[in-house]
């Protein structure tokens, strides 16, 4: 059984079997071609299966609560929600040139997403500890769902307590 890891964030993701996950944001031809557009984000990974593209993106906040207390906020030109919707957008705009400039990576993420049949889901994978997170985490839902309603609304805020697990497992890494 082979199991994927990706770390992000002093966090480590062990992704299921059956699962073809990236860190597309450090693959090289986002890295050397698509990045070099001003203001161009990507998510942390893009993950496939038979019936799924996920777009995740991973945020630990863990010790740093206070100083990003604003990108919680719902609505606001700062919220993680914008910041994560524009990610999205900016990936499927990156996939689609990775797959007209027949890159071998990413390619496959393309071909997967253009089909009508696969469901679309967007992860914000938020750690830290937060006042009210039930709250928070909902408010950052409810934006998300709003400004990608054009794509998907099948949104899902977690953390490593709140995760289901249903692609993957999450541990904390030792801090350097």
């Amino acid at each position: 059984m082979t199991i994927l890891k990706l770390e992000e964030s002093n966090l480590s993701f062990q992704f299921k079997e059956g699962l073809f996950p990236v860190k597309f944001d450090e693959t090289n031809f986002y890295v050397n071609h698509f990045i070099t557009l001003q203001g161009s984000k990507g998510v942390d990974f893009i993950v496939f299966d038979d019936k799924t593209v996920y777009f995740i993106e991973v945020k630990n906040f863990s010790g740093y609560e206070i100083e990003n207390k604003n990108r919680l906020i719902a609505n606001s030109e700062q919220s993680l929600a914008l910041e994560v919707s524009r990610k999205v957008r900016d990936s499927i705009a990156c996939l689609v040139g990775a797959y007209k400039n027949s890159n071998e990576v990413l390619s496959p993420y393309f071909n997967r997403l253009k089909s009508r049949t696969v469901d679309i889901k967007v992860i914000l994978f938020l750690e830290g500890k937060f006042h009210n997170e039930t709250a928070v985490f909902r408010a950052i839902t409810d934006e998300m769902k709003n400004r990608m309603k054009w794509l998907t609304t099948k949104v899902i805020v977690e953390n490593i307590r709140l995760t289901k697990g249903h692609i993957y497992s999450i541990n904390r890494l030792a801090n350097d």
